[in-house]
């Protein structure tokens, strides 16, 4: 940092504030072994009727954060996560969940769902060339909203003008909301960033 030359646009360290939570921590899923995430494989492909494959993964994570400003904070938090997929001759079904407790997967009915999708797609028909309604269901929501945060919605991106973010301007259609928040009995990230706020 001392070779460095300082940053104009750099804001400095945010002020120290308390936490707003801890984490949501599950023993259970942080202490299980491969047996265990197996064994919701298996579930979920005996409930899909098709063949399939999925896969389980479990994750802890444990963190302190400190900075020379004074901000002191430490979390952690545990997230599973059961993907799989159904085929016919042809189509395939997927489905998939993250919790934070393993045992919250509701692994027998997305191999159900997994095996419907498949049998569904099995007879496409064809569609000409134009513009149609769709819903998107939440693992696809989920996708793209992950792509436009990860590529789209950061600071550099905006900086080096590869954002379609406009600073100002309404990026959605109003009747969508979203949030980010890391208190929620369902977040599956720590309560800090990696700036400790």
């Amino acid at each position: 940092a001392g070779l460095r030359p300082p940053d104009p646009g750099c804001p400095g360290l945010a002020p120290p504030a308390p936490p707003s939570g801890r984490g949501n921590w599950d023993e259970a899923t942080a202490a299980a072994g491969a047996a265990d995430r197996a064994a919701l494989v298996a579930r979920f492909v005996a409930a899909s009727g098709l063949p399939a494959a999925g896969y389980c993964a479990t994750g802890a994570v444990r963190s302190a954060f400190g900075n020379t400003a004074g901000q002191r904070v430490a979390g952690r938090c545990t997230a599973a996560t059961v993907d799989g997929i159904a085929r016919t001759t042809t189509a395939d079904g997927s489905a998939r969940r993250t919790a934070v407790k393993m045992t919250d997967l509701p692994v027998a009915a997305l191999g159900l769902a997994a095996g419907q999708k498949a049998r569904a797609a099995s007879d496409p028909i064809e569609l000409s060339p134009g513009e149609y309604p769709v819903v998107l269901e939440p693992g696809c929501t989920r996708d793209l909203l992950a792509f436009l945060a990860q590529h789209c919605f950061n600071a550099w991106a905006v900086v080096e003008g590869r954002s379609p973010a406009r600073l100002g301007e309404q990026q959605f259609d109003p009747a969508l909301s979203f949030s980010d928040d890391a208190t929620d009995a369902a977040a599956t990230s720590l309560p800090h960033d990696a700036e400790g706020t």
